[in-house]
């Protein structure tokens, strides 16, 4: 070991490094964010495309109305679009109508079907 001086000196000398490469991962994530901003923006303008071209929307064969202009999917659908689960519409088996009526609801918001 050397002396306190050195000792002081070594770890200055460290901390500035570490500053630096600090500093470094802050500027990547920095451009990584504009990129991933910018792939955002452009999913959600070719999304607006899309819909402005059909007009309605189909899910699973089945065609629905386009969302309210006030609409923001983004809180609605996470950020990569995820393949629909195939479910069967659940029947009534004349037990609890609460129950199946929680299923149906369950049905219609996994399949991404919009109340008109």
């Amino acid at each position: 070991m050397g002396t306190h001086a050195q000792r002081i000196e070594a770890l200055e000398t460290a901390t500035h490094e570490n500053q630096t490469g600090v500093q470094a991962i802050i500027d990547q994530l920095a451009a990584v964010q504009l990129v991933v901003n910018k792939i955002a923006q452009d999913q959600a303008t070719k999304n607006e495309d899309r819909r402005s071209d059909e007009g309605e929307r189909s899910v699973n064969g089945r065609t629905r109305q386009p969302p309210p202009d006030d609409f923001d999917e983004r809180d609605h659908q996470p950020f990569f679009g995820a393949k629909l689960a195939r479910l069967e519409f659940p029947t009534f088996a004349g037990d609890d109508p609460t129950v199946w009526f929680s299923r149906v609801e369950q049905f219609f918001e996994f399949q991404a079907i919009l109340e008109v």
